[in-house]
């Protein structure tokens, strides 16, 4: 008994050989602890990449390719206007692109003379579906058309519309595809004296877009 009070007040020390296993142990799992991590980072923080570009793949885009020209045989002149008359003239529209189109048509008048404006005196009608040789009085009489009073000096829009999208009158061409359509300008019989002797003119600009994906 007196024994193992002794032990208990002053335990046996460990011989240096203990002391030393025990450092050794400590500093062993400290050691393989750290390798632990080291090689995580190395693992994670060392990915070997690459990159390449392909060779060409032969995309090719299609073309939005509007024209519109006068008749060789037939113009949009007209000489000499009295109060009344009428003149009529053939503007081919042809599509020379790889891609169906539709498009819209808009027009402006200029006066030579910007105090007398004659241009907004015409009459000026569009007809479509009418074959260059029936582009007169006669052959227009039960086409589609659209009209405008008076041609303003600001370019302003005749058929469809030249914003983005589909409108109800704009005109649909096939690729490689064409049109006439027939022109009237008239002087109406009210024009008085003070335009005797003037001089205007009309431009129609065309406006194009594709249809694909285009609603």
């Amino acid at each position: 008994m007196d024994d193992l009070i002794r032990e208990m007040i002053a335990p046996q020390r460990r011989s240096d050989l203990d002391r030393g296993r025990r450092t050794r142990l400590v500093a062993t799992a400290t050691t393989v602890g750290l390798a632990a991590i080291g090689l995580t980072t190395l693992t994670t923080g060392a990915l070997f990449t690459d990159a390449d570009t392909t060779g060409s793949a032969n995309f090719t885009t299609g073309t939005v390719d509007i024209s519109a020209t006068h008749s060789a045989t037939q113009t949009l002149g007209a000489l000499n206007l009295a109060p009344g008359d009428v003149a009529y003239g053939v503007v081919p529209v042809s599509n020379d692109g790889t891609l169906e189109l539709r498009y819209a048509l808009s027009a402006q008048g200029s006066n030579d003379d910007p105090a007398v404006d004659l241009a907004g005196q015409f009459e000026l009608t569009v007809y479509a579906g009418v074959a260059a040789a029936s582009c007169n009085a006669a052959g227009v009489a039960a086409a589609t058309s659209w009209s405008m009073s008076g041609v303003p000096t600001t370019l302003t829009p005749l058929i469809g519309s030249s914003a983005t999208g589909q409108d109800t009158d704009d005109r649909v061409l096939a690729a490689k595809t064409a049109e006439d359509l027939c022109v009237s300008v008239g002087l109406p019989l009210s024009t008085g004296n003070e335009f005797q002797g003037a001089t205007a003119s009309i431009d129609l600009q065309v406006d194009a877009e594709q249809t694909v994906n285009n609603p």
